[in-house]
């Protein structure tokens, strides 16, 4: 199976919101992944899309997505590249891109579709420095070199974003209704989409989880009304051929000698033997316990 097959755009949108339920849980927004946390991510793959990918495959997707996420970054933090977040289209002169190339053909793959769950995937591999620094829209300029150059110490840098757009956000208080406050807002509008998108994302596998347990307690129901009618037929079969019955038909028969009796009482305790025994054929009866006497006697 191809992985565009394999993995799915909703199947990578599951596998990464139960990644980043990890990372926002985590006290430093910073898990380490063993084997048995990869088991449990697979199990929960399996309960939500009925996939079990097994733990190599979902650490080399991982690996791969965070491979994606580097270049992407890599990519929009290039001077004279700009990055329509809203259409997610990335824009530059063609000479950028045939010199991205020759670093890397992997760019390409950018040129068309962007990169999805970008700021999904920032939350995840960079949960420190996520969301809105990279986000320029095609109605803003391209940052200059200095620019470029300041956001990517910062990034690796670990500076704490989310002080400094509180810091601007109190300053816009002070200022016109011009670019800097449309800057905020449209970073609390992308805010507000990732968390829009993870809660239809969260309703869908809700209601995915409630189908599937609906299923299985239909199943069970299913099995327990199977089993309750193999007892009723057992219950009804052992009333139908009971110890009683069959010394009832071995006094009726005369012609018994007194070791194919005895041999008979023996067995009466045996459910099987009595239904196998009254559901003969009564003129076979002494043919077949004269055929146990013989076994007997050799």
């Amino acid at each position: 199976m191809s992985e565009t097959k394999e993995w799915t755009d909703n199947y990578v949108l599951t596998f990464l919101q139960i990644l980043y339920e990890r990372v926002k849980n985590h006290p430093n927004n910073s898990p380490s992944f063993n084997d048995a946390d990869w088991t449990k991510i697979d199990n929960e793959m399996k309960v939500l899309v009925g996939i079990s990918y097994g733990v190599e495959k979902l650490k080399s997707k991982y690996h791969r997505l965070r491979g994606s996420y580097r270049q992407f970054t890599e990519l929009i933090n290039h001077t004279g590249v700009t990055w329509d977040v809203d259409a997610n289209k990335v824009h530059a002169p063609e000479e950028i891109w045939q010199k991205l190339a020759e670093k890397n053909k992997g760019f390409k793959t950018f040129r068309r579709n962007g990169c999805k769950n970008y700021e999904l995937l920032a939350h995840i591999f960079s949960p420190s420095t996520a969301t809105d620094k990279f986000a320029f829209s095609s109605t803003q300029r391209p940052p200059t070199s200095d620019e470029k150059r300041l956001m990517n110490e910062e990034y690796f840098n670990g500076i704490d974003h989310e002080e400094i757009r509180d810091e601007e956000l109190e300053l816009t208080k002070h200022s016109s209704e011009d670019g800097p406050r449309r800057r905020n807002n449209s970073s609390l509008s992308k805010s507000a989409k990732i968390d829009e998108a993870l809660d239809m994302l969260a309703s869908t596998l809700s209601s995915r989880e409630q189908l599937t347990k609906a299923k299985l307690e239909k199943m069970e129901r299913k099995k327990n009304k199977k089993s309750m009618m193999e007892e009723r037929s057992s219950a009804f079969e052992e009333q139908q051929y009971t110890i009683d019955e069959v010394m009832n038909v071995l006094n009726d028969m005369p012609h018994l000698s007194p070791m194919q009796y005895t041999i008979a009482v023996e067995r009466t305790d045996q459910f099987n033997w009595r239904k196998k025994f009254l559901q003969m054929v009564p003129t076979r009866r002494l043919d077949y316990l004269q055929s146990l006497e013989l076994q007997g006697l050799t």
